[in-house]
């Protein structure tokens, strides 16, 4: 009944040919090769079993034939709770895969079940790179961005060498429909063993080749390397890193003593150092500062007793003597500090894929505290689905243009009550080796009740809408009531009133757009605000103009000296939309209650 469906009402050879293809198909998919985890370039085994369906009995009767092949081998290896998922997912790509590779085998001139011309080689091809086309760029493209997940990026520059794989697929179910036709299942089946050697050692030599791949990017980030040493202080062990490391190749070191190889070396502890271990057979550890061509490294050198000589392990520790000089507070007074703090404190290393927080970030999202590294998924599966594309999208160009230098960005994050809190993400770049971006450090601050409690207040009427400081009408009550305060009472100082007007904002509005003019707006109010101390107040009276109420003054040099830090730091670019702009302020003081 099942093979009459499949077939249509066809006589009974096709239904068993097609019935053989699809144990064909789940045999091969069943079969572990060793499959590199790099590339999406190696055709799966259960390929020639489909293309050989869709060549000998067209794509209806090959759909089942690929599905069965693609769905096997996660019923084999996938986890159950993700079984069902990931078979229909496989089995709807490979499908419609096969439909496309179809199409364009017919379109191609293309005939089925008929191999009796050399022209037939060119729509087999084309069925085939369609296949690979379109299966890939599904599997590596579309489906993690229906999941929210990073697409491969690699996979449009090795399609050409996937087509490669997927042509010789082709060939081989084309000889095997071919076989078929002809009635040589004896010779088919004597085939299949060499074949399946023959793509088992190509599988093996791809992943080899993979594996070398990534073994020179591990070297090339490596920030150790070990080297070996006789007796008689002469290398006879070179790590690769240390080529990169300690500026010496391979050829330069082998058969040396460390000075002689290393000429910096001649001038620290390190020699007699390694003289005092071959005599005591005492390991030791300690740091040495080399001087290079090109720059300077402070590497930690552990020197370790073997059986025929010594054993030196080195260790790049630039970056942290550097930040240990610039910041000289210990380790100890830092955790307190991170652990008094009120913010989450995360880290995110590009290279290593590590993710990092403090046990504050945990407590944040309502989680038992831990510090240490975690999951990235806990931070991205939490994000509003509105506000995660964002998020993803401002990371990634973070860490790729260099451009700003701090990250920053506002979402919602749900709270393990089920509520989602406003958050302010900001970072700063963790820079490595030639000043590349590997990675941010930052904090996560919890804004929900400021936010609300900002709204609230733009909603009566009492903020400036564009940059949340005080309107006119809120500055000139306070300002009256501040005068009203001096009539009553003499103690309370002299005070004074800044009018701040932005010059040449009309020529920025009108070059630039108003988007441009209110980004500059907002950046001159927290510039402002910066210039000011805690009690005073800051307006902005509409347009470019702002004006500032100082309390508590004691000389009236203290205005004109905060007037002056004003210009100055207005007086500094403002980077907006890409470009800097460049702006200054005319600024009149009036002294109260004089004035």
């Amino acid at each position: 009944m099942i093979a009459a469906y499949l077939t249509g009402g066809r006589d009974l050879t096709l239904t068993l040919e097609c019935a053989a293809l699809m144990l064909a198909a789940s045999a091969l998919s069943a079969v572990s090769f060793e499959r590199p985890v790099g590339r999406p370039v190696m055709m799966p085994p259960a390929f020639v079993a489909t293309f050989c369906a869709l060549l000998r009995l067209g794509p209806d009767l090959a759909l089942p034939v690929a599905a069965i092949g693609a769905a096997t081998p996660v019923w084999k290896s996938a986890d159950h709770r993700y079984r069902v998922a990931g078979i229909l997912g496989n089995a709807a790509i490979a499908m419609v895969a096969t439909e496309i590779a179809g199409l364009v085998h017919t379109s191609l001139g293309g005939a089925v079940a008929v191999f009796d011309s050399p022209w037939q080689a060119v729509p087999i091809a084309g069925a085939a790179i369609g296949y690979y086309l379109l299966d890939s760029g599904l599997a590596n493209v579309v489906v993690p961005l229906v999941r929210t997940r990073s697409i491969n990026r690699t996979w449009s520059k090795s399609a050409i060498q996937g087509c490669s794989t997927f042509l010789v697929g082709a060939g081989l179910a084309a000889a095997a429909a071919e076989a078929i036709d002809h009635g040589s299942w004896g010779l088919l089946v004597v085939g299949i063993l060499p074949v399946t050697l023959a793509y088992r050692m190509y599988a093996g030599y791809v992943a080899r080749l993979d594996q070398e791949e990534r073994n020179r990017e591990i070297v090339a980030i490596r920030t150790e390397g070990v080297c070996l040493l006789d007796r008689d202080n002469r290398i006879t062990y070179w790590d690769p890193s240390l080529e990169r490391l300690l500026e010496c190749p391979r050829e330069r070191a082998l058969g040396r003593t460390i000075a002689d190889a290393i000429d910096a070396s001649r001038k620290t502890e390190l020699p007699r150092a390694m003289k005092e271990t071959l005599t005591d057979h005492t390991p030791r550890t300690m740091s040495v500062r080399l001087t290079f061509a090109t720059r300077v490294r402070v590497l930690s050198v552990q020197i370790l007793p073997i059986a025929d000589g010594l054993s030196l392990v080195w260790q790049d520790i630039t970056a942290r003597t550097r930040a240990e000089e610039e910041h000289p507070p210990a380790n100890e007074w830092l955790a307190v500090a991170a652990a008094a703090a009120n913010d989450g404190l995360w880290e995110w290393n590009e290279r290593s894929r590590e993710f990092s927080v403090t046990g504050r970030w945990y407590e944040m999202l309502g989680l038992p505290p831990r510090a240490g590294p975690a999951s990235r998924q806990i931070w991205f599966e939490r994000v509003h689905p509105e506000d995660i594309a964002s998020l993803r999208q401002a990371l990634e160009a973070y860490l790729s243009d260099g451009s700003p230098e701090v990250f920053q960005h506002e979402h919602r994050i749900r709270h393990e009550d089920g509520a989602y809190r406003r958050c302010l993400c900001r970072g700063v770049p963790v820079k490595g080796l030639g000043g590349r971006r590997d990675g941010i450090a930052g904090s996560l601050t919890d804004t929900t009740e400021y936010t609300t409690t900002l709204e609230r207040l733009r909603s009566v009427g009492v903020l400036d809408s564009l940059t949340g400081l005080w309107n006119r009408e809120v500055f000139v009550e306070a300002l009256g009531h501040r005068l009203e305060q001096g009539k009553v009472s003499r103690f309370l100082g002299t005070f004074a009133v800044l009018y701040v007007d932005i010059d040449r904002f009309k020529i920025v509005n009108d070059s630039l757009g108003h988007m441009v003019g209110d980004d500059l707006l907002v950046g001159i109010s927290r510039r402002l605000e910066a210039c000011l101390r805690h009690g005073d107040a800051l307006a902005r009276l509409g347009g470019d103009e702002f004006a500032i109420l100082l309390n508590g003054l004691i000389e009236d040099g203290q205005a004109i000296g905060i007037a002056l830090r004003i210009q100055k730091s207005l007086s500094e670019p403002f980077s907006i939309a890409g470009r800097e702009v460049f702006t200054s302020a005319s600024i009149r003081i009036a002294f109260g209650p004089t004035h």
